[in-house]
């Protein structure tokens, strides 16, 4: 039997657009991974819902992604199907200064989105590159003290804005679920930490109005956390209680550190960036390595926000 075979009613459902031997380092920024034995990008909530079903009923191991920030794919692949989610389809009730946004949209694109309506309290994820999805799955965070402005709150989390989140869960039902489900906590939720099987589909956020000036003031802030020209993962830490990574990576001099072509972001040392033909290995040495100097210079022990995805 085949591979194309084994995946069964995926390839009955989606047909050649279920690509095989796909490499997974040309679907996530960081520019690293291996070969997944399938790959499919789904356009809507149904075709995601679909993919999923199927991917369940043929026993095919499978991993959904977004923008694929967070993740961090093995050199040596994923026995599976990756299924890349671009449903990206929301809706803005103005009145009551919600938005229903499915979760395979780009969090950067809904900040200035609903920026246009004069809405606040998103304008944090213009730093950041990947998928709502994904910004809810680990409940993303900034830490404000690293603009070196005044008139923030220490810091800004994605689900302090979430009303609702609806999913598809382990038994292929679609569930909703008010945002305490959620177990949110600094830079994960028990999406995260429980297991990769329950699927974001939408979330519906409350906001509110702000003036003009003072959105497009904030956005600029800071998109200067975004680096779109540059092979650069999301946060690889988690902050501790009482300090940020950021602080004491460069407190530590791990900033310096580099493994192959893998090494810490100069503007932003709490990611990782990578040059030239990187490999996920060199990625993960390096974060070992940080996390190890930072422990050993600093007592601080940090936890792995990222990942890792595939056969390690």
């Amino acid at each position: 039997m085949n591979s194309l075979q084994r995946s069964g009613t995926l390839v009955d459902r989606f047909g050649s657009r279920v690509r095989e031997h796909e490499v997974m380092r040309d679907h996530t920024p960081l520019g690293v991974g291996g070969v997944a034995d399938f790959f499919l990008r789904v356009e809507s909530i149904d075709e995601l819902i679909d993919a999923v079903t199927c991917a369940r009923e043929s026993s095919t191991p499978f991993t959904v992604i977004g923008g694929g920030s967070q993740c961090v794919f093995s050199d040596f692949g994923y026995p599976g199907i990756v299924i890349e989610n671009h449903a990206s389809g929301h809706v803005c009730a103005i009145n009551k200064s919600q938005i229903i946004v499915e979760s395979g949209a780009s969090a950067r694109s809904l900040a200035f989105g609903v920026a246009s309506h004069d809405l606040g309290g998103l304008e944090f994820l213009a730093s950041y590159s990947g998928s709502i999805g994904g910004a809810v799955y680990s409940n993303y965070m900034v830490d404000n003290r690293t603009l070196h402005t005044t008139g923030f709150v220490r810091s800004s989390a994605i689900n302090d804005y979430c009303k609702k989140v609806t999913v598809l869960n382990k038994q292929s039902e679609i569930v909703t679920y008010n945002p305490s489900w959620l177990r949110s906590a600094r830079h994960t939720t028990r999406l995260r930490t429980q297991s990769r099987e329950t699927i974001l589909l939408t979330m519906t956020f409350q906001l509110f109005s702000s003036k003009k000036e003072e959105i497009v003031r904030k956005l600029s802030l800071y998109s200067a956390q975004h680096f779109p020209d540059k092979k650069i993962s999301a946060m690889v830490f988690i902050d501790p209680l009482t300090t940020s990574a950021h602080k004491v990576i460069v407190q530590s001099g791990a900033h310096k550190l580099r493994v192959g072509n893998a090494r810490l972001c100069k503007e932003s040392p709490n990611r990782i960036q990578t040059v030239g033909d990187a490999q996920a290995a060199d990625v993960r040495a390096l974060i070992d390595s940080v996390r190890q100097r930072v422990f050993d210079k600093c007592n601080v022990m940090l936890e792995d926000a990222l990942d890792y995805i595939g056969e390690w």
